[in-house]
């Protein structure tokens, strides 16, 4: 399975944890279960607002001007080269260039719908929600986390 991890505000701007007055336990506790011992993959800036690498996962980083090394991390040079060493389930975290790109390949997109508007930093790429079935996880008074499924007659057979 290959996935976006994506939390934004209504206002569809990329949200930092850093960023939120609160941290969304129930989301993080569904990211943790989906991606634990998979392969989470993002740009260097993502990589340095995470500040480390995420535990019992892989950590590819997409840079060409720094490069990590670790016992769980891997720079690399291009997301064909992530796709490539990418476990069979890969979480992609951002940003938003990385997003688009990859969006077209994936199975599936997990949401986190915060309930704010926000006018820092990066927007949410624009996709074709048609292109897939939404399923609600969880709705609160501060989010609302859903799915969206790539419906299987558009699904790529092919990530290279």
């Amino acid at each position: 399975m290959l996935a976006i991890f994506v939390k934004k505000s209504k206002n569809n701007m990329l949200l930092r944890d850093d960023k939120l007055p609160w941290l969304i336990k129930e989301e993080l506790k569904e990211y943790n279960i989906l991606t634990e011992n998979g392969t989470v993959i993002m740009d260097v800036d993502k990589f340095e607002e995470i500040g480390r690498p995420i535990p019992n996962r892989l950590n590819l980083v997409i840079s060409n001007r720094t490069r990590y090394s670790g016992s769980n991390i891997i720079t690399v040079k291009n997301l064909e080269q992530a796709l490539y060493l990418a476990t069979e389930n890969a979480f992609i975290l951002g940003g938003a260039s990385l997003i688009s790109k990859v969006e077209p390949l994936v199975d599936q997109i997990f949401v986190a719908e915060v309930n704010i508007e926000s006018y820092d930093g990066e927007e949410f790429p624009q996709i074709r929600e048609d292109n897939y079935e939404k399923s609600l996880i969880e709705s609160k008074e501060y989010y609302n986390s859903y799915v969206l499924t790539r419906k299987k007659d558009l699904i790529k057979t092919k990530r290279q």
